[in-house]
This record gives C-alpha cells, sequence and structure tokens, in this order.
C-alpha cells in the first residue's frame, strides 16, 4: 500500500541527473525493499534513513533527523520521500527540510504521505489531527518560501475509512521548466494511479 501513488514520481526522476532516492523514516525496510524490487529497472537507487535496527532510530530525538541524511552532497539527490514519517520528525521538522532543500538537485522532488485519523478515543485522534494540520502547514510554508513549485492532495486509504491523509509534492526550483505545473501534474499522474488500484 506504501508504494502506491509515487509511481508517476519515480518516473519522472529516472529522467534526472541524479536517480537517487531518500526514503526518510525507512522503518523495518520493506516498503524500500518493495519499491527497489519494483523500480531498478528505470534505474533508480533507494537509499533508506532510519532503519528499525539501526542505533539512531532507538533514541530519535537525541540525534536529530538530519545526521540520518548524512553523506549526501549538497544536490546530489534526486528526490527525497516520507511516507507517514514526516510528523514524526516534528520536533526537528525545521532542520529536516532544511537538510531536504540542501540535497535535492534543481528539479527535485519531495513528496510526502501525512495521515490522520478519525478513529480511536477522542484525545488521542485529536492530537494526531492537530500535528497532521500543523504539519502540513510548515512543509508547505518552507517549500513555498523557497520558491518551490507545490501541489497536494487529500486521500483516504483504501479499506480503511477511519484513515485520511495528504499527499504533498514539491519541486526545487530549475529554469528548465515550468515547476508549479510540473508539481500539479505529478500529483495528477499518481493520485490516479493510486485511486485505480
Amino acid at each position: 500500500m506504501y508504494l502506491r501513488g509515487f509511481e508517476a514520481t519515480y518516473v519522472y526522476i529516472a529522467t534526472l541527473a541524479s536517480r537517487r532516492i531518500i526514503d526518510l523514516g525507512s522503518g523495518t525496510g520493506r516498503a524500500l525493499r518493495d519499491m527497489h524490487a519494483q523500480y531498478t529497472c528505470l534505474g533508480l537507487e533507494f537509499v533508506g534513513t532510519g532503519l528499525i535496527g539501526d542505533s539512531l532510530v532507538f533514541a530519535p530525538y537525541r540525534v536529530t533527523p538530519c545526521e540520518l541524511m548524512r553523506g549526501f552532497a549538497p544536490a546530489s539527490v534526486g528526490g527525497c520521500l516520507s511516507v507517514f514519517g514526516a510528523p514524526h520528525y516534528s520536533k526537528h521538522m525545521n532542520l529536516v527540510l532544511e537538510r531536504v532543500d540542501e540535497i535535492l538537485m534543481s528539479g527535485g522532488i519531495a513528496k510526502f504521505a501525512l495521515a490522520a485519523s478519525s478513529r480511536g478515543s477522542g484525545k488521542h485522534r485529536d492530537a494526531l489531527n492537530v500535528e497532521y494540520t500543523e504539519t502540513n502547514a510548515r512543509i508547505r510554508e518552507f517549500f513555498e518560501q523557497r520558491g518551490y513549485g507545490v501541489a497536494s492532495r487529500d486521500v483516504t486509504v483504501p479499506h480503511d475509512d477511519a484513515w485520511r491523509g495528504l499527499a504533498f509534492l514539491a519541486v526545487k526550483p530549475t529554469t528548465a521548466m515550468d515547476i508549479s505545473a510540473l508539481a500539479v501534474s505529478l500529483m495528477e499522474a499518481d493520485a490516479k494511479l493510486f485511486d485505480q488500484e
């Protein structure tokens, strides 16, 4: 399920000089392995950060998430994605986004899938939804202030109407294309594929 809604973005990244895609907060690495198996035919290189079992993950707030992206040179990455991981880094969100901005090449993509819930107890559900709303606003503001082309779309998780979310996509400024139109086009193409499954 977590791979859905990124396919058109992957095809676009395969046209860039850097085909490296960073998965911010890879968890068990299962989705990362699936992406690698499915999309290496495009020449994409998927790199995980924050894998469970990595000592950094066990103390996520003693080590900033930016340190999970160490070793990537400026403008060396074609894409950075996070599926449900971005809100968990909200204590260091600006640092994470600054690092994403630094390592993305011109025309590179940042794409996040953020979740909120309509289930659970009132306090837990309400806290998650407040975090979701605030995180969405912070991410959008960050990228818009830096001139990125941005697009977003509300989504629901198939077969689980208790979960809803937002897919957010930002294209780093480049003179080679209209990044605002590209952001909308990629979001629409990914959404169409997501809705078909």
